[in-house]
């Protein structure tokens, strides 16, 4: 099919802006999270299986992470006119924190299952929590930044 030729002043504000995401970059991201969640899902029970009966809470749950973090707001930004376009260091930081979260998960069910701990595990959690608070705040903060700039 062919693109239709919009004006560029018909365009909405943040598709115009260096640095912002497309909608068709977030969907493509989107289905990337979906993969990841997929594949989280058949190591968590691959694990389980041959774990002898021992159980893990952030192993059998590990397909959330990428799902809940990743896909459903990739979901959400990718509606057109819904949310404003989030820009490159907002993704980063959240991608970042949604990546050592996921892997921190991974990490604690595999120490469960073995019946050890790590503090490392701990840190790299909550390191994860912060970068994911970070991109969010970064989302926000432009989105009111570009709002207050459309309004003048």
């Amino acid at each position: 099919m062919y693109q239709q030729n919009i004006p560029y002043n018909n365009m909405p504000t943040e598709e115009k802006l260096p640095g912002a995401y497309n909608r068709k970059d977030l969907r493509k991201m989107m289905v990337g999270f979906l993969l990841l969640s997929a594949l989280c899902l058949v190591f968590s029970t691959i694990y389980n299986r041959y774990s002898h009966g021992v159980t893990s809470f952030y192993m059998t749950f590990l397909c959330l992470f990428p799902l809940l973090l990743g896909a459903v707001p990739s979901f959400l930004l990718s509606i057109h006119g819904f949310l404003p376009l989030p820009f490159q260091l907002s993704m980063n930081l959240y991608n970042t924190g949604l990546a050592a979260v996921t892997l921190s998960s991974a990490m604690r069910g595999i120490f469960e299952i073995a019946g050890t701990g790590s503090v490392l595990q701990v840190i790299l959690m909550i390191i994860g929590i912060l970068f994911l608070i970070a991109g969010a705040l970064v989302y926000i903060f432009q989105s009111i930044y570009l709002r207050l700039q459309s309004d003048r």
